[in-house]
Parts: C-alpha cells; structure tokens; sequence
C-alpha cells in the first residue's frame, strides 16, 4: 500500500512544476493521495525546505525525498 504524502513546492518555479507534473502520473497510476502545498504560502515552512523544493514528504513517516527525483524514486520512496 502506497502512503499518502505532502508535496512541497514553490509555485511557478520551474523544477516545482516537474516533480508535481511526476507526481501527477503516480496518482493517476496508483491512486496515491498527495496534498500540495506552497511554501510561499507558509514562511516557517519556507524557510526550512525552500532552498530543497520540491521535496517530497510521507505523512506516515515523516521521512522526507528532496529534489532531484524521478518516478523509480518515487516508487522505492513510497513502498
């Protein structure tokens, strides 16, 4: 079973918009359940992953994926 993840993102940054376009196939595949969230919109977030963004989290572990990544990436992470 996949986990349900956050994808943190910058919005209109460019390598934001192929991680979620990634992620976006993994759904449409898997049914996995990502919520998006713009680190614009959160400063303390911000602050802390920007400089990282995209990166991808596990909301069942916590354990955090940061760019660069592909789908086979994906995959091993979430498994």
């Amino acid at each position: 079973m996949l986990a349900e993840c956050k994808l943190y993102i910058i919005a209109g940054h460019p390598t934001c918009a192929v991680a979620e376009h990634m992620l976006l196939e993994w759904v449409e595949q898997s049914g996995l359940l990502v919520e998006l969230v713009d680190l614009a919109e959160h400063p303390a977030l911000g602050a802390r992953l920007g400089n990282d963004a995209p990166v991808l989290e596990r909301l069942d572990s916590g354990a955090r994926m940061a760019w660069p990544f592909d789908l086979e990436d994906i995959e091993h992470f979430l498994k």
